[in-house]
């Protein structure tokens, strides 16, 4: 049209409110909740729009994950019923601390509980692994995985890397040390894979030695992995090991949706992609709340987010949903280099987003029109006809408000329409039609004894009339039952007159082959009585 710049759907109701938890996060009241611009101790799930994320409740389901790090305080009032151990020895190995609850928290806190802080996994329980024993050898590490995915855990974050600057030992392509944490690494994930496990590894990048931010590759463990260096196996295997790890980096705020790579945090080829890391608020032992900082808090929110987006759907590979986090149109803003000396690696990334990602996996579902299909197959079971007009235009126009085609993020409106539907017909009122009750003598078509009764009641129902009283005169039924019709309701009392009843007595004497009325007899006559009864009905 002449004129029109831009023409679109102007869609009712296309807005949606950020659900907001209760959770103070401050011990002096409730923060401010803002995507635009995340601030104090929230502005770590605020820069990942996971309030967004969480208006898709709907789509959620019950997910595991697993923390190997250091213990964590089950008795953690915001970590109540969410803890739970693989096994015996991993419970009896726990001991609380703050560096281990404060990962657990950020992936698991008990939402809406009017305390602490909001995990940004509603429904979920985090199956933690001790590394830090008198037997935390590598082993004991690496069998955390094994251990916690085996238990059904999806994502496993190991919020961990090296004490120990294994950059010296020369570059990666032929450093001992990356080459022997990348293989062990493998030796752990092969046998998983084989026996049809899915699960992600998400590993903290790591945040330097000697105040130097490095290359992420010399962080160790899973850190190590890349796509040259695994050997023993072949190339389908490679893949399945690579795309089921990412490494996370830490982001801190620069301003209102402006993120930059915290100092410390190593970059490089290995990082996959960030997740706020600096001053992040989470649990602490002893019903504590505290800030913590470093790529240790950016792995959880990373795993958290993807094992939020696996939720939606469980049919989904670890592979693809690590893809999902990665894929670029699935995050919005990206996370700057730092330019400090203590940065030296110049590297660009994006910063994790719960909305997209969750969206993206939403998309991979099928849209179910069945319960629709359902509920309009049971409204055409019925009759129009018997209905009043205003109850049966309820029907009418919820079955003729099905939109089809819908996408599948828009699953909850298809539900409401079935549900629409089905509370119509729930709602369906019978017409109410009249009925004749007649009183009448010896059949239907006899005199009548009085006037008609004229009631009424609701098709389909049955009614139960009682006769009248009529002096001289006895009905046939004392009461009569009769379904209702569209037309032609009628109940019909027959009537008799009051009944007379009367008998004659004879009595005879027998004389020869004769029978002679007598009214006296003799000691020894033989007396033949006969009774003959009468009534006024016959």
């Amino acid at each position: 049209l002449e004129g029109v710049f831009y023409a679109d759907c102007n869609m009712a109701g296309a807005a949606k409110p950020m659900l907001i938890p209760n959770d103070p996060w401050y011990n002096n009241g409730s923060p401010a909740w803002s995507e635009l611009k995340p601030r104090g101790g929230n502005w770590s799930v605020e820069a990942i729009q996971a309030l967004s994320a969480w208006d898709y409740q709907y789509f959620f389901n019950h997910i595991k994950v697993g923390v190997v790090d250091t213990g964590v305080d089950t008795e953690h009032e915001d970590l109540a019923g969410k803890i739970v151990f693989a096994d015996a020895e991993s419970a009896a190995e726990n001991k609380a601390s703050n560096h281990g609850t404060h990962v657990a928290g950020i992936m698991g806190a008990v939402p809406n509980n009017g305390m602490g802080v909001t995990g940004i996994l509603w429904d979920t329980k985090v199956y933690s692994h001790n590394w830090d024993t008198l037997m935390g050898t590598d082993a004991h590490l690496y069998s955390g995985l094994t251990k916690t995915v085996e238990a059904g855990a999806k994502v496993v974050n190991f919020s961990l890397g090296l004490g120990e600057d294994i950059s010296g030992y020369g570059p990666p392509e032929t450093n001992a040390y990356v080459k022997s944490y990348a293989n062990q690494s493998k030796a752990v994930m092969v046998p998983l894979l084989n026996a049809g496990y899915e699960f992600i590894v998400t590993q903290s990048s790591g945040n330097g030695q000697n105040g130097y931010s490095q290359d992420a590759i010399y962080n160790g463990y899973f850190c190590s992995v890349t796509y040259t260096n695994l050997t023993g196996i072949g190339a389908e295997m490679i893949t399945k090991i690579n795309e089921r790890i990412m490494i996370i980096g830490s982001a801190r705020y620069d301003g209102d949706l402006d993120y930059m790579q915290a100092t410390s945090s190593n970059a490089g080829s290995q990082v996959d992609i960030c997740a706020p890391g600096q001053s992040v608020y989470s649990c602490y032992i002893s019903n504590n709340y505290n800030y913590m900082s470093g790529t240790s808090m950016a792995a959880p929110v990373a795993g958290a987010v993807a094992a939020l987006t696996w939720s939606v759907n469980p049919e989904l590979t670890g592979a693809q949903v690590r893809d999902i986090l990665l894929t670029n149109t699935n995050t919005a803003f990206p996370v700057k280099d730092n330019p400090s000396p203590y940065h030296p690696l110049v590297n660009t990334y994006q910063m994790v987003n719960a909305l997209l990602s969750v969206e993206a996996a939403i998309a991979t579902l099928e849209t179910d029109y069945s319960a629709v299909e359902a509920a309009i197959t049971a409204a055409n079971t019925y009759d129009e006809n018997l209905y009043t007009a205003e109850s049966w235009a309820e029907l009418t126009n919820a079955v003729n408000s099905v939109v089809y085609g819908l996408e599948p993020k828009q699953q909850p409106l298809i539900d409401a329409m079935a549900e629409a539907i089905n509370t119509a017909i729930a709602n369906l009122e019978f017409k109410s039609v009249s009925y004749t009750v007649e009183y009448r003598l010896n059949s239907e078509t006899g005199e009548k004894l009085g006037a008609d009764k004229i009631a009424s009641g609701q098709v389909t129902k049955t009614v139960t009339e009682s006769a009248r009283s009529f002096s001289g005169y006895v009905p046939m039924k004392t009461a009569s039952e009769l379904t209702l019709q569209l037309t032609g309701n009628k109940i019909v009392f027959i009537y008799i007159l009051n009944p007379v009843y009367g008998a004659t007595v004879e009595t005879y004497k027998a004389s020869g082959d004769q029978l002679i009325p007598v009214t006296a007899a003799a000691r020894g006559d033989e007396i033949i009585v006969r009774v003959s009864p009468s009534a006024n009905f016959y």
